[in-house]
């Protein structure tokens, strides 16, 4: 038998069974100095305020729900004029904010007038660009607040109403499965 000695260096197993634990070491020590050097600001001190300002859209959401309240929201782009059709008036004026999901220089915030003794509110707004748009309607006096989400330049009415399930319901459940009727018979509870 020739057996010829392969020297170490040249085994690429041997490689790989040292270098990928290296290279993993020398990985998580260039993402700490990563985190050193660049990491995300502290938050500030009053973070902690912007839940209150949550939990008060959740009271005016609800209080939405108490007055029945419902909101047909249109953007006529041609004319230049929003019109919101609430299901009962609530006041002399009520606002709308069109938010654009990643540009904040699209975003609208358009106050409407109540149009007569009706509950129809109509003023000017310049035409949406299509995108997909966080609508809320609420009143000026910010009792109440309807959202909803909108695809497209919204020339189609929107109908916005009041979040159905409470903070402490369940989610939406899957149907529950039927059992055959041969199986039904055997189960057991």
């Amino acid at each position: 038998m020739n057996e010829t000695a392969v020297p170490a260096r040249a085994n690429p197993v041997l490689w790989l069974v040292i270098g990928l634990p290296a290279l993993a070491v020398v990985a998580s020590f260039a993402s700490l100095a990563l985190a050193i050097l660049h990491g995300d600001k502290e938050l500030p001190a009053s973070y902690h305020w912007e839940g209150k300002g949550l939990d008060g859209d959740e009271a005016r959401i609800a209080e939405a729900g108490r007055l029945s309240m419902t909101a047909e929201v249109q953007v006529d782009g041609i004319a230049g004029r929003c019109t919101v059709q609430l299901a009962e008036a609530a006041g002399a004026a009520i606002y709308v904010d069109f938010t654009h999901p990643t540009e904040t220089s699209a975003d609208r915030h358009v106050v409407l007038q109540r149009e007569g003794a009706s509950s129809l509110y109509g003023g000017a707004c310049a035409p949406l660009p299509a995108a997909h748009w966080w609508v809320q309607v609420g009143d000026t006096a910010g009792r109440w607040l309807l959202r909803g989400r909108a695809e497209g330049a919204l020339a189609a009415p929107l109908l916005l109403s009041p979040r159905a399930p409470a903070r402490d319901e369940p989610a939406l459940q899957p149907p529950a499965r039927q059992l055959p009727a041969h199986i039904a018979g055997t189960a057991t509870s």
